[in-house]
C-alpha cells in the first residue's frame, strides 16, 4: 500500500514539476518576442522565430503597450 502512495506522491511531483518547467519556458519565450518586438522586427518575422501565433504575439505586445510593425 505505501509503494502506491508513494507513486501517486512521485506522479504529483513530476506533474508539478512538469508545470513549472513549462510556464518557464513559456516566460522564457514571451520575454525573446517582447525583445523582438521592442527591436521592431516585423511581425511575420516573430511569428516565424517564435512559432507563436499572430494573436498571441499581439496579445504580448498589449500587455506591454508595444506598437507592432506588420
Amino acid at each position: 500500500m505505501e509503494e502506491d502512495g508513494l507513486g501517486k506522491e512521485l506522479d504529483s511531483m513530476c506533474d508539478f514539476s512538469k508545470a513549472v518547467l513549462e510556464k518557464g519556458i513559456e516566460k522564457g519565450k514571451n520575454e525573446i518576442v517582447a525583445e523582438m518586438l521592442t527591436e521592431k522586427l516585423p511581425l511575420a518575422l516573430i511569428e516565424k522565430i517564435s512559432k507563436l501565433t499572430e494573436e498571441a504575439i499581439l496579445a504580448i505586445a498589449d500587455s506591454l503597450g508595444i506598437d507592432v510593425v506588420r
